[in-house]
């Protein structure tokens, strides 16, 4: 069971997949090395709501090279089982002017404003560092209304 590519699909009535796509009209070249996701949780009753925002912006070639929604299919991997994940991705995590970018379109589509959105680089998603090691440090920007934040070398949140 893969990744369902029918953009117009609800999350919340979709059960026969774990996430629902969208991607801009135009390809995006990308080093899977370097891909890096703003990812963002929202209660399930947003849902639809929040991933018809993302998935319009996405397809209007406002975010990134690929957005996804997770569904109303139990997922067990999930790590909120109250919240669903919807997430951004961009195609190099180096490219801190395109990651924040991103940040900023996703703050004026409402998203990291009352919470915080959180940015991570895909290879550490990955790895299950936040499952396996319990690594809370994964994240390397996060952002809130408009405004930045990295890790220093102390693994502090200093903004940017």
């Amino acid at each position: 069971m893969g990744i369902a590519r029918d953009y117009n699909r609800a999350p919340s009535l979709t059960k026969d997949v774990f996430w629902v796509e969208a991607r801009p009209p135009t390809e995006v070249d990308s080093d899977l090395r370097l891909v890096g996701e703003w990812l963002l949780f929202v209660v399930p009753r947003k849902l639809d709501e929040s991933w018809d925002k993302i998935r319009k912006a996405t397809m209007n070639s406002r975010l990134g090279f690929l957005s996804k929604s997770a569904t109303a299919k139990k997922n067990y991997n999930m790590p909120s089982a109250s919240n669903r994940m919807i997430v951004v991705y961009t195609s190099n995590y180096y490219d801190v002017d395109d990651v924040m970018r991103v940040g900023r379109e996703l703050n004026d589509l409402g998203f990291g404003i009352t919470t915080p959105i959180y940015y991570e680089t895909d290879d550490a998603r990955y790895a299950h560092r936040h499952l396996v090691k319990g690594d809370s440090s994964i994240p390397i920007y996060r952002a809130l209304k408009g405004r930045f934040w990295s890790r220093d070398e102390n693994n502090h949140w200093i903004e940017i």
